[in-house]
């Protein structure tokens, strides 16, 4: 399942101009989060999409992100995937975890910071676990990749 935020415009902007996908990306992040601790889940669950697809964007084009931006990255899952279960969306909740923490497994491989990636995948995780996963949707090499890294969190 492939959610989209962006318009076709706006993200081939973001892929032209990748050093200010960035900047759109922790913008977007901070508006969401704002937005869903007034209760507004409606325009939270947009932000946090966009922000979201933004940052698969930014992080294309950033193949060493320190860990904060890691971490960053995690948090703006988790914040979509919340969004997603709160409006009873479990398969969109399941998808946009097992895309993040896809996303982050290669982020560990490719960077070797193994540590700070499977530290970022354990709200990931939590939410995973409420919403009853792994789902048969989900393939078996995600499901499996999940396992390990739940496994090394526990």
């Amino acid at each position: 399942m492939k959610l989209h935020f962006l318009c076709p415009h706006h993200r081939q902007w973001l892929a032209d101009n990748p050093h200010h996908a960035l900047n759109t990306w922790l913008q977007s992040h901070d508006k969401a989060a704002e937005l869903f601790e007034d209760g507004d889940w409606n325009n939270a669950l947009s932000h946090a999409g966009c922000a979201l697809e933004t940052a698969e964007i930014a992080l294309e084009a950033w193949p060493d992100p320190p860990p904060r931006i890691i971490n960053r990255y995690a948090d703006n899952g988790v914040l979509l995937a919340q969004l997603l279960r709160e409006r009873g969306d479990q398969a969109a909740t399941r998808a946009v975890i097992a895309n993040c923490i896809g996303r982050l497994e290669r982020l560990m491989f490719a960077t070797g910071n193994h540590r700070t990636v499977l530290k970022a995948c354990e709200g990931l995780l939590r939410i995973g676990d409420a919403t009853g996963w792994p789902e048969s949707s989900l393939t078996d090499a995600t499901h499996q990749s999940t396992h390990l890294l739940h496994q090394q969190l526990h």
